[in-house]
């Protein structure tokens, strides 16, 4: 399945594997999690079926506050949560590759452009969202964003190693200190290993 072929990208990662679906599955995996992405200029066509996504595999529906942050292309790197999910917004630069295929835009904000040093002047950037649940990341990228599709090349070449950022192994008894060690900010990502 190609992004450019499909608006709205489902990709469901668990247990190694990686599988692009044309529909959510009926629940994230138990060892892995769901990554929806989709660009800015189709979020509003989109938005019933990402609310729908979002209340059935994370728990909620984004805020509207939310989906404005995400509708904004100017909007300056940020952070926000709900009692549900947490919201990322930062700003990227443009890769080689984007400056010379991607269609010119201010894509930098106004205020960081007018303040920033020369060299931010000739920069461009995006604005990138993830809305983060516990099995369930939604991303919303610029138009013809490289982002989403080369971590997915790149996964499936088996560039990338996600064993160094799992900081402690616990079992099931231990999930109390799995609490502990999350509330002491101790640690990259802990996993629950069911023996």
């Amino acid at each position: 399945m190609s992004t450019a072929l499909n608006p709205l990208q489902i990709v469901v990662f668990g247990s190694g594997t990686l599988q692009f679906l044309d529909a959510p599955p009926p629940k994230a995996p138990d060892d892995g999690f769901v990554w929806v992405f989709l660009s800015r200029d189709v979020f509003d066509v989109l938005l019933p079926r990402v609310q729908n996504i979002a209340q059935h595999l994370g728990g909620s529906p984004l805020l509207d506050l939310h989906c404005q942050d995400v509708r904004n292309a100017t909007h300056p790197s940020d952070y926000d949560y709900t009692s549900v999910y947490d919201l990322v917004v930062f700003r990227r630069l443009k890769t080689e590759a984007e400056a010379r295929e991607m269609p010119a835009a201010p894509t930098t904000p106004a205020a960081a452009i007018e303040q920033g040093p020369g060299s931010l002047r000739r920069l461009g950037t995006y604005g990138v969202v993830f809305a983060i649940f516990d099995r369930l990341l939604i991303s919303v990228h610029p138009e013809g964003c490289f982002t989403a599709r080369t971590f997915i090349d790149r996964y499936l070449a088996g560039d990338i190693d996600v064993d160094p950022f799992v900081s402690h192994k616990l079992t099931l008894d231990d999930v109390n200190r799995g609490f502990e060690l999350m509330e002491a900010q101790d640690g990259i990502r802990s996993v629950i290993e069911f023996a």
